[in-house]
C-alpha cells in the first residue's frame, strides 16, 4: 500500500491519494499528521510540496505519523521548496523572477495553500533523524523555472522500536488534543519533551537500569504527567518495559494528573516572595520541591503517603486548571498576557485594575523592570506617592543587579523620575526602554 499525502488536485495512480481540504481527486480526506492506517502497514509515502504548509510543530507530528505507519524498510519521499536557492535567485533576479519566486516561497492566499515555514535542507535532515528515518538521498532540482526544489528520500530502518514508541505517543497526544500550538515558544518546549523521552529510552535500552525510568518519571512527571503517562503506557503496550516493573510509576503519574501538577507548579511560583531579580531562585525552588516529592513517592511508601497528602492539600487551596505542560516559558507567557491587559487599563485610565494585573504579573515574573516601573507610575497617578516610591526602588534594585552601561543609564532615569514624582514629567505607561 502506498500513500500520496497532500495530493491537492494531482492524482497519482497506484497510490491512496490523501488531502485534508481538497476532495477533487483525493481518495481519502484526513490530516497528514493523523492518518487512519495501522502501524507498520504502508510500503511507500510521497509528500510533494506539503511540509511547508504544515509549519514546524505539525511537521514534527507528521514525520512521526509517517514513520509509525510505514513498514520497516518502507520509504518516504519529501519534496519541498529549496529555500536557499530560492532566496539566492530572488536577490539576483528580475522583477518577473522575483514575482514568481515570492509565491514559491510564501505560497498562495487560499485555504491550505499558504506556507507556514520553509525548511532548509539541514533542518529537514535533522527532523527526519529525530523521527527515526535514515536519509538515503538528497537532491536539489528545478523541474519548473523559478521553482527550486529540495527532494529527500529516506527509509524506516529495520530496528525501529524506540522511535516507534515515540511516534505512537505523538499519535495519542494528537488524538487527545493535548498538543500546544500557541504561543510558539511554549509549543516548541512541549515538543522538546519528546526528544527528552527519546534520549532516556535510549539510555534505558543500553543500561536496562530502572533508576533511568525513575528519573524519566521525575522529570517528565514534573513537566507533563499526562504526556509521561502516555509514554510509559506505550512502552508497556510495545513490550519495551514490563508492566510489573513500572506499577509505582503509573500510580505516581496518575496522582500527579489528579492534582493538576503543571498548574499547581505555576500557583506555587506565584506564592513565592516577589523580590526583584529572584525569578530563577523562585522557579528552581518550586521545581526542586516538586521533583523531591515525586522521588519520595517513588522510593518510600510511608513518606510517599505523607507527600501525597501535602500535595493534595496544596492543590485544593488553589484554583487550578487542566494545564498539559509546565515550563518557565508558560509562566513568562502568563505574566506577559497580564501585562498587556494592564497596559490597556493604564491607557484607559483604569488605574486600580492595571495595578492588580501588574502585581499579579510580578508574582509570576520577578525579573522585568517595566512591571515595577509602571506600578510606580500608577501609584503616583492615584496619589499614593510612598507606595509609588517603593515600586521605583524595586525597579532600581533590579537594575543594579546587572552592571552594564545601559542599566546604569536606566537607574539614573528611574532615580530622576522617582525624585520628581509630584511634577509627573511623563505621560502614560512605559511600553519599552529606549536608552
Amino acid at each position: 500500500m502506498k500513500l500520496n499525502i497532500g495530493c491537492g488536485k494531482h492524482y497519482k495512480a497506484g497510490f491512496i491519494n490523501i488531502d485534508v481540504f481538497d476532495a477533487t481527486v483525493a481518495d481519502r480526506i484526513m490530516p497528514a499528521h493523523n492518518l487512519a492506517f495501522p502501524s507498520n502497514s504502508i510500503d511507500e509515502i510521497e509528500t510533494i510540496q506539503l511540509i511547508e504548509h504544515l509549519g514546524y510543530i505539525n511537521t514534527r507530528y507528521a514525520l512521526a505519523e509517517w514513520f509509525r505507519v510505514l513498514k520497516p524498510g518502507g520509504t518516504l519521499r519529501i519534496d519541498t521548496p529549496d529555500i536557499d536557492t530560492a532566496f539566492r535567485k530572488y536577490l539576483n533576479g528580475t522583477h518577473s523572477t522575483k514575482k514568481e519566486l515570492l509565491s514559491w516561497i510564501y505560497g498562495l492566499d487560499s485555504q491550505g495553500m499558504s506556507h507556514k515555514l520553509c525548511f532548509p535542507d539541514v533542518l529537514v535532515e535533522n527532523l527526519l533523524g529525530k523521527a527515526g528515518f535514515v536519509v538515503v538521498k538528497k537532491t536539489f532540482l528545478e523541474q519548473e523555472e523559478n521553482n527550486p526544489t529540495l527532494r529527500i528520500c529516506c527509509r524506516k530502518p529495520q530496528q525501529y522500536d524506540i522511535h516507534q514508541i515515540i511516534s505512537c505517543c505523538r499519535k495519542t497526544v494528537m488524538k487527545r488534543k493535548l498538543v500546544i500550538q500557541e504561543p510558539d515558544l511554549v509549543a516548541i518546549e512541549q515538543d522538546l519533551l519528546f526528544d527528552f523521552f527519546l534520549a532516556y529510552l535510549r539510555r534505558y535500552k543500553r543500561k536496562k537500569n530502572t533508576s533511568i525510568i525513575d528519573e524519566l518519571v521525575i522529570e517528565g512527571g514534573t513537566k507533563s504527567p499526562i504526556m509521561t503517562l502516555i509514554l510509559v503506557e506505550e512502552c508497556i503496550n510495545q513490550h519495551y518495559i514490563p508492566k510489573q516493573m513500572v506499577q509505582k510509576h503509573l500510580r505516581v503519574l496518575e496522582f500527579l494528573i489528579s492534582i493538576k501538577n503543571p498548574s499547581l507548579i505555576v500557583s506555587l511560583i506565584k506564592e513565592a516572595p516577589s523580590i526583584p531579580g529572584t525569578q530563577t531562585t523562585a522557579v528552581e525552588t518550586v521545581i526542586t520541591l516538586v521533583k523531591h516529592s515525586v522521588r519520595k513517592m517513588l522510593s518510600d511508601k510511608k513518606t510517599g503517603r505523607a507527600v501525597k497528602t501535602s500535595l493534595v492539600n496544596l492543590s485544593r487551596r488553589n484554583a487550578l486548571t487542566d494545564q498539559v505542560f509546565f515550563s518557565e516559558k508558560v509562566v513568562e507567557y502568563e505574566a506577559t498576557q497580564l501585562v498587556y491587559q494592564a497596559m490597556k487599563d493604564f491607557i484607559r485610565a483604569e488605574y486600580e485594575s492595571a495595578i492588580m494585573k501588574l502585581q499579579e504579573a510580578i508574582h509570576l515574573d520577578r525579573n522585568h523592570v517595566l512591571y515595577y516601573w509602571n506600578l510606580g507610575r500608577l501609584f503616583a497617578l492615584i496619589k499614593k506617592l510612598s507606595q509609588a516610591e517603593k515600586w521605583y526602588d524595586a525597579a532600581i534594585v533590579l537594575m543594579k543587579k546587572s552592571r552594564n552601561p545601559t542599566t546604569i543609564k536606566l537607574v539614573k532615569v528611574l532615580e530622576k523620575e522617582k525624585n520628581t514624582l509630584p511634577q509627573r514629567n511623563w505621560d502614560g505607561p512605559v511600553i519599552e526602554v529606549n536608552i
